[in-house]
């Protein structure tokens, strides 16, 4: 759970959506759909409604007005926050929507949809504003979406259409990777068969062919060695566990290492701790080992801290790090019957390090 201080919010919104400030002011409980001119079964004893009237009245033009309203304050206070951001003069924001060719990939999923700011520079900068949370996810300038579309995005086979159902492009890369493997590999057979042949025939050279067909099968006979390396090893990348385990931690083992809910977590800071922790950027509540902890990140985001409350007396205890027996305790109960043999601390250089989010400035952990 993330709580942004990003800008701040248009001054007396309570509302996130014009349907959530109509239902607040309407005295019902549920909605229903009735039929119009009766149902289907044409029952002489069934119920007529007549359509209503349609018409503006005077509550629903002050809902309309007072909506709109709050939609002006919401993308003023947008464009106010992205320009404190960048430090440069954005337009006004398109959006809100769900998809564009850079937040098409998954793992914008969860901060669906998106507000899209453009600068007035030379650079051609646009940023992408999550609605949820009111965080810069994405930054882009003219030359790097040049650059991306005849790049990752055709290498990728990447346009938005495609990209934005992840279980359909997935299929479709892996069948065209698993095509030109099989290609690949059956023009080294063939260019090695007929090298082979040659040579029984006690002929010089690497290629019977002449001409362009002697340089196609002599380059052929080391390049496609390179081009079955590569297009093997992309379609191996979204094997989907069919030959490799995951690498990803499973739900329950998740809730596990957590051992509470992040509900009870936030619980345990009360608004008025929170007032406490001073100049803050970013609040994350999060759980190890059930130790409810908030990770408060400067403004300058350069640095983080550890937070963790004692429910005793209501105070509040920082760290640098997490503990490594906080840490270790958390592992055995996610990986039970497995044993933590020893802990090493790792830096951004390891192998492993994280890779959906930046690498923590502090290191990382491993058992």
């Amino acid at each position: 759970m993330i709580l942004p201080s990003f800008g701040k919010l248009p001054l007396g919104s309570k509302h996130t959506s014009p349907r959530s400030l109509v239902m607040s002011r309407l005295p019902v409980m549920d909605i229903y759909l009735v039929p119009l001119d009766g149902d289907d079964s044409d029952n002489e004893n069934s119920n007529s409604y007549e359509p209503v009237d349609k018409r503006e009245n005077p509550e629903e033009g002050l809902l309309r007005r007072e909506s709109e309203r709050e939609a002006a304050n919401f993308v003023a206070w947008l464009a106010r926050a992205a320009m404190e951001f960048s430090g440069l003069e954005v337009g006004t924001p398109e959006g809100p929507f769900d998809y564009d060719q850079w937040i098409v990939h998954n793992a914008y999923d969860g901060y669906r949809p998106y507000y899209k700011l453009s600068a007035h520079d030379v650079a051609g900068t646009e940023l992408y504003v999550s609605a949820r949370t009111g965080e810069v996810l994405q930054r882009t300038r003219r030359v790097e979406r040049a650059w991306n579309y005849i790049g990752a995005v055709a290498h990728w086979i990447n346009p938005t259409f495609l990209r934005k159902n992840y279980s359909s492009w997935r299929e479709v890369i892996w069948i065209l990777s698993l095509s030109g493997a099989i290609l690949a590999s059956a023009g080294i057979f063939l260019g090695l068969l007929r090298y082979v042949n040659l040579k029984r025939q006690q002929r010089p050279g690497l290629s019977p062919f002449r001409g362009l067909l002697r340089w196609h099968h002599s380059i052929g006979l080391f390049a496609g060695v390179l081009v079955l390396s590569w297009v093997l090893t992309g379609w191996l990348g979204l094997d989907g566990i069919v030959f490799f385990s995951n690498d990803q931690p499973t739900v329950e083992q998740l809730q596990r290492m957590r051992g509470i809910s992040l509900t009870d977590a936030a619980g345990a800071f009360p608004v008025a701790m929170l007032g406490r922790l001073g100049a803050a950027r970013q609040i994350e509540f999060t759980t190890v080992a059930a130790r409810p902890l908030l990770l408060v990140h400067d403004q300058a985001g350069a640095s983080s801290r550890v937070v963790s409350s004692d429910p005793g007396i209501g105070s509040l205890r920082t760290d640098a790090v997490i503990s490594d027996a906080l840490l270790t305790s958390a592992v055995r109960r996610a990986w039970l019957p497995l044993n933590v043999l020893r802990v090493e601390h790792i830096d951004s250089g390891d192998a492993y390090s994280l890779r959906v989010r930046p690498f923590p400035p502090r290191g990382g952990f491993r058992a």
